[in-house]
């Protein structure tokens, strides 16, 4: 599934997506880190988008654009909060 929400970066995304959970009343039961931890399991992939103003000569707001300024993907760290420091296998072993 897809969602999106208002953070400066990717990393701050997770903090902002903690924030948001303490709003509801299930979510309580949880401390902060707790809730980091569950958001870094749970969410794959975060992409930051940054909106630019655009400007004639005059001055005048003629419209926006908007990139991508960062992604964040990191399966590795994802595999190490799931099963710790376990070593990770990659294919057949011999």
């Amino acid at each position: 599934s897809i969602t999106s929400y208002h953070a400066e970066s990717c990393s701050l995304a997770y903090d902002r997506y903690v924030f948001m959970c303490k709003e509801h009343e299930q979510a309580n039961i949880y401390d902060a880190t707790t809730l980091k931890e569950l958001v870094a399991l749970t969410i794959d992939i975060i992409v930051h988008v940054e909106v630019k103003k655009k400007y004639d000569d005059e001055s005048n707001l003629i419209g926006k654009e908007r990139f991508i300024s960062e992604i964040k993907f990191d399966p590795v760290s994802k595999v190490k909060a799931q099963f710790g420091d376990a070593e990770i296998i990659v294919g057949d072993r011999e």
